[in-house]
């Protein structure tokens, strides 16, 4: 990942000895980086400054992903803790979870008894091969549910299903053992797609966080090894009605509470480390960060990230695809930081857990691109092609 010289400075500005004051790290820092790790303008800063809610497309040359970044500067912050920094990112009414849960430590089976395969899955399954399958799966798993799907026995969507559970609690146990060693290849489709190499790349593109948090980044990279103070994290699973087929997530959320610290900060990571269909990987962070100002006080400063890759926003009307995923997304995005926004700076009240969240706003986006939003797309591609040809015949 590239570093900036303001990058730098900030990393060491905040990663260095307990000794370190919050005074030594200070808004223009932040402003700096800004600037060259997420191509803030001059115009978007001093929105930032007045109080604005500044959410932008992230630049990409990779066809398959999209990335949205946002960042409000908040009001003095009472009491603030991980619990509560939490609560107020949640999500709690979205219609399109059906069901969903969170993994034991170590997962069991009984972890996944709300999840049931659906009949379309089931369909798909039938003639699913490596290379050639809808449902995103390792070879070995395409194999065997394709087995057990075209039995069309009595029982086949149990036993499917089964099948199926016991593949993902046994994911589940490695990838808590071994990390990102253990992560899933998806090999219904050529090439393959690993999942480490997406999580890598995600994070080598999520501004801030490599300048903000070095620690927790190489963290990220080398989980579950070289875990810092103030880790915790669990693994959920959700099942999602969004596009036209209803699909199921993992996700690992990492919460890393630096209260601490010579600078406030929370952050939390969550990585999609598996889904049936429509993503590939995404990685989204949400930070609070604390820097000292010019009037000797403090300025705290919301930001949220979330960056994700799809096959479904390649190949033919990728730019279109590309352009209205990242607009719905960042409406998303800025709805969300003005909720937390009113949630942190009111006064503090008893924390509470959580649900486990869905998708984030980018992966439920994708999602539709089967339904409504690929309308869109499509109108929108045949009302350009008709003013071209306006245009020529005019011409």
């Amino acid at each position: 990942m590239n570093r900036s010289k303001a990058a730098i400075l900030l990393a060491i500005l905040i990663l260095g000895t307990a000794s370190l004051v919050p005074a030594q790290v200070t808004g223009d820092d932040l402003r700096k980086a800004l600037r060259t790790t997420a191509q803030f303008t001059d115009a978007e800063i001093e929105s930032l400054d007045h109080g604005e809610i500044v959410v932008k497309v992230l630049k990409s040359k990779e066809k398959r992903q999209i990335g949205v970044f946002g960042i409000v500067r908040l009001q003095q912050v009472p009491g603030l803790s991980v619990v509560r920094f939490r609560e107020a990112l949640a999500q709690r009414s979205n219609k399109s979870v059906v069901t969903g849960g969170r993994f034991s430590s170590p997962p069991v089976i009984d972890d996944l008894r709300a999840l049931k395969l659906d009949k379309s899955d089931l369909d798909d399954l039938k003639s699913c091969e490596p290379g050639n399958c809808k449902l995103k799966l390792p070879a070995e798993m395409i194999t065997k549910l394709r087995e057990v799907a075209a039995a069309d026995a009595v029982g086949v969507q149990s036993d499917a299903t089964r099948l199926f559970s016991q593949f993902l609690v046994g994911y589940v146990a490695d990838y808590t053992a071994r990390g990102n060693a253990a992560l899933a290849v998806y090999d219904n489709e050529t090439p393959p797609v690993r999942i480490a190499d997406e999580q890598h790349h995600l994070l080598e593109e999520s501004p801030l966080i490599d300048s903000l948090a070095p620690e927790f980044v190489k963290y990220l990279e080398a989980f579950p090894a070289a875990a810092p103070a103030g880790i915790e994290s669990t693994v959920d699973w959700t099942k999602l009605t969004f596009g036209l087929k209803p699909f199921m997530t993992v996700t690992h959320s990492i919460s890393y509470d630096q209260a601490d610290r010579g600078s406030l900060r929370y952050l939390i990571a969550t990585r999609q480390i598996y889904a049936t269909r429509y993503v590939d990987s995404s990685l989204a962070l949400s930070m609070f960060v604390r820097v000292a100002a010019e009037t000797g006080l403090s300025e705290d400063y919301l930001i949220f990230t979330d960056v994700s890759r799809s096959d479904a926003l390649g190949g033919a009307l990728s730019g279109i695809k590309r352009s209205v995923v990242g607009a719905e997304a960042s409406s998303r995005v800025n709805e969300l930081l003005q909720r937390a926004k009113t949630k942190l700076e009111a006064s503090p009240h008893e924390d509470r857990q959580p649900e486990p969240d869905p998708p984030g706003f980018i992966e439920s986006t994708i999602a539709t691109l089967g339904g409504p939003i690929m309308i869109t797309v499509l109108a929108v591609f045949v009302l350009a092609t008709l003013y071209i040809a306006v245009r020529k015949y005019r011409t």
